[in-house]
């Protein structure tokens, strides 16, 4: 298959392979903006700088829901694989979070996290155990027709590798 210019395999992130970042956030207000600039730094020191805001966004709202939702400390996990950037944070909350119903209501200081990551994220949902629950989302690198049939294969593998990959005692989250 010919490589063509608007193609992933073109971009300086595959000269790297793949990699995995993974960073302890103590239980601490300060954790989201640390999360969002771990996030920048990494996806600017491999070329990736067009996903840095979105997945900035996600990281932040990611780990907000961590800091406001689970008592102790959260996991960030940083990867790229197969030309998505992917997310997770790990807390010791033990609720899986979900979109709510309704709209926060204008000036409310909670409540649209969920909504924002749904939004800006290619992919997100989550599972948990009876002491802890993983929230996971990612994005994409935007390219051209030629790799639009691309993406959408390794869309389907990794969702069958996930579905494949869920431990027993995980309950996933439909969104």
């Amino acid at each position: 298959m010919p490589l063509h210019a608007d193609s992933p395999l073109r971009h300086p992130a595959y000269r790297h392979g793949n990699w995995e970042y993974s960073l302890r956030l103590p239980h601490s207000p300060l954790s989201p903006g640390v999360a969002r600039g771990i996030v920048r730094l990494v996806l600017d020191r491999y070329s990736l700088d067009e996903l840095g805001d979105r997945a900035q966004l996600l990281a932040s709202e990611l780990a907000t829901n961590c800091y406001l939702h689970a008592p102790g400390p959260a996991r960030l996990r940083l990867s790229w694989e197969d030309g998505v950037v992917r997310m997770s944070m790990w807390d010791t909350g033990r609720t899986l979070p979900g979109v709510a119903e309704r709209p926060a209501p204008a000036g409310a200081g909670a409540g649209r996290g969920l909504r924002l990551v749904a939004a800006y994220a290619d992919d997100w949902g989550g599972a948990g155990t009876h002491s802890a629950r993983t929230v996971s989302a990612s994005t994409a690198r935007s390219c051209g027709a030629s790799c639009t049939a691309d993406r959408a294969v390794q869309s389907a593998a990794v969702s069958t590798s996930r579905r494949a990959s869920t431990a027993p005692d995980a309950r996933p989250v439909t969104v």
